[in-house]
């Protein structure tokens, strides 16, 4: 018969209840993401999380940008521009500095496709995988999605951080916005995680 292939958007919430939860943990918020790294809005660090480039490196990328090969580059990437890439973020890592909590916790960020999922008793970043030699199907009609391995990369226990609910990030040039769950760390960092995967919708 064969599967389809697993769609992380479209899937993660059924992955995170056959292979994550625990029996009676609540599931609050959870994004599925193929370009895992979140977003991050931490002074000295760039967007992708990474130490910001020397002076000369940002002119030289800005140069880029204005010949628009910037813009082509992440149409091929991703198919989305930079800002809709921005403003539509999964996950936003916020926080006064390099060396605070929420990016030593992201850190090293997880690139691979996966699952960003908050729990009344966790937050985690799940790396999901094909099981490989899958048949994956070729004709029409319903089919399974694929068998995965679900691997974290981060995980948090709930008495670490404080759940803050959702919150309206407002419209900034560049950056993300709209509703995100919110997660804060004791030092005031944290992450938010993008409403839209509230676990009440749809």
């Amino acid at each position: 018969m064969g599967y389809r292939a697993f769609d992380v958007a479209r899937d993660a919430r059924w992955v995170l209840h056959e292979q994550w939860l625990r029996p009676g943990e609540g599931l609050e918020a959870f994004a599925g993401v193929t370009r895992a790294r979140a977003y991050t809005d931490v002074p000295g660090l760039a967007e992708d999380g990474r130490p910001e480039s020397a002076w000369i490196l940002r002119a030289i990328k800005a140069v880029l940008r204005v010949a628009g090969i910037m813009f082509v580059l992440a149409l091929i990437g991703d198919g989305q521009p930079p800002g809709r890439r921005r403003r539509n973020a999964r996950a936003v890592v916020r926080g006064p500095g390099p060396d605070c909590e929420a990016v030593r916790i992201a850190r090293p960020g997880p690139v691979a496709t996966g699952v960003w999922a908050l729990s009344d008793q966790r937050l985690a970043f799940l790396e999901v995988d094909e099981v490989p030699g899958t048949e994956i199907a070729t004709t029409g009609g319903y089919h399974k999605p694929a068998p995965v391995t679900v691997k974290p990369r981060v995980e948090v226990p709930a008495n670490a951080f404080r759940y803050e609910g959702v919150v309206d990030l407002p419209e900034q040039r560049g950056k993300p916005s709209g509703k995100y769950h919110r997660v804060v760390f004791g030092d005031g960092s944290g992450v938010d995680i993008r409403e839209l995967s509230n676990v009440t919708a749809g």
